[in-house]
């Protein structure tokens, strides 16, 4: 039997798109009783309705087996369907009303069409395009909401004990991908705000591979407030940041090299330490570093040495510079990390708030769990015994990733 389906593309599509977006109340049709009971239909049903007749037009009465299918496009092969549903339909006078079900889960906010076929007649021609309802837009891939709203733009709630808020996820194989992306140009505001309002987490970041928690910035990367535990690290994981760090080592630490310098050490009153020497020429210093190489699970990078200090005149100085990271327990297990016989000089005359050195580092800088110890040696030349040469101390730039 040929049978035939009235293209009212309005109603038709009026009735499709507002279940698709909205789920409001199915709509009535003239005659036909509902498909069935609302517990029996499942949440998403698509509420379909139409004319049915035969070849030559005559208008249907009677229950029709009915096959709807949803597909990508509109001229997708039959067997390719996004999913179907066979219904038997109670059709009244040519004119009837059912509903999609079992489709929900197939629908992301790609554009579908509607195919139907009544027993075993082929599919119908043209299939119909399911129209979106005006606020469904907005929920579609690669829309952009806008909101002038004092309020949230969008609100996620899961009343469940055990349930997600808000799941999103990015599957690309490769390249830049981003599971979310927030921006924010308001000079006050916060780009994420994460609260718990019990004893939970605020935020927890995990990875299988690369760090669970990456954060840069031009000013603050991480910003941590509480009155408890504010940032919390759990597992084989590490906290990973590329924000510069200082280490501050005082010049009260300075020491002789040799037992047998006849060096003199005054402290002062703001870290440093004055030298001075019973004989002329070279005498050789260290100064012991002590901190940490593995930060929660991240090695630190030693990049520059800025050694502060000053001298009496213009000809006392520093030379034989050498910042160096043992490698082993041995004598001779160390590497150079800076290694300058250049002589510094820094008169107070000249300079009376005193002078900064820097020497770069770029080479076996790298700190680990089982390669951090570091110590920096000094050959203090002294032009004459009244002569002092006072170390302020120094400070190493670290940093990570």
């Amino acid at each position: 039997m040929k049978t035939h389906l009235s293209k009212l593309l309005g109603a038709l599509a009026t009735v499709v798109v507002l279940a698709l977006s909205t789920g409001i109340g199915l709509a009535q049709s003239p005659t036909p009783k509902d498909p069935a009971a609302p517990a029996q239909i499942a949440p998403g049903a698509i509420p379909v309705q139409g004319r049915l007749t035969n070849a030559a037009g005559v208008p249907l009465t009677g229950t029709y087996s009915m096959t709807f299918r949803l597909y990508e496009a509109v001229d997708t092969p039959v067997g390719s369907a996004l999913c179907l549903d066979t219904r038997n339909v109670e059709v009244v006078n040519g004119l009837f009303y059912d509903v999609i079900d079992h489709c929900y889960d197939n629908l992301n906010g790609q554009k579908v069409w509607l195919g139907i076929q009544v027993g075993a007649d082929a599919e119908m021609t043209p299939r119909q395009v399911v129209y979106p309802a005006p606020y469904a837009v907005g929920l579609v891939p690669g829309t952009v909401m806008n909101a002038n709203y004092p309020g949230a733009a969008v609100t996620f709630n899961n009343e469940y004990s055990t349930g997600t808020v808000l799941k999103v996820q990015a599957t690309a194989g490769s390249g830049t991908n981003y599971g979310v992306y927030a921006s924010n140009a308001s000079p006050s505001g916060t780009t994420g705000y994460f609260a718990n309002l019990s004893n939970g987490t605020g935020v927890r970041a995990v990875s299988v591979g690369g760090a669970g928690l990456h954060a840069g910035s031009l000013d603050t990367a991480v910003r941590a407030e509480g009155t408890t535990t504010a940032i919390s690290a759990e597992g084989s994981g590490v906290i990973k940041s590329t924000a510069v760090s200082y280490l501050w080592v005082s010049g009260n630490n300075l020491r002789p090299y040799y037992k047998a310098n006849s060096l003199s050490f005054e402290i002062n009153s703001t870290g440093g330490v004055v030298v001075s020497s019973v004989s002329t020429g070279l005498q050789s210093v260290f100064l012991p570093i002590t901190m940490i190489s593995t930060l929660y699970g991240q090695n630190i990078t030693v990049s520059m040495l800025d050694i502060y200090w000053t001298a009496t005149s213009t000809v006392d100085g520093i030379q034989n510079i050498r910042l160096r990271r043992a490698t082993g327990t041995g004598w001779t297990q160390f590497v150079d990390l800076v290694s300058s016989a250049t002589k510094q000089t820094c008169n107070k005359t000249t300079y009376p708030n005193g002078c900064i050195d820097s020497y770069p580092i770029s080479s076996s800088n790298t700190l680990s769990d089982v390669s951090g110890i570091l110590y920096l040696g000094l050959d203090l030349y002294f032009n004459s015994t009244a002569n002092e040469i006072t170390i302020g101390g120094i400070r190493l730039t670290l940093q990570h990733d």
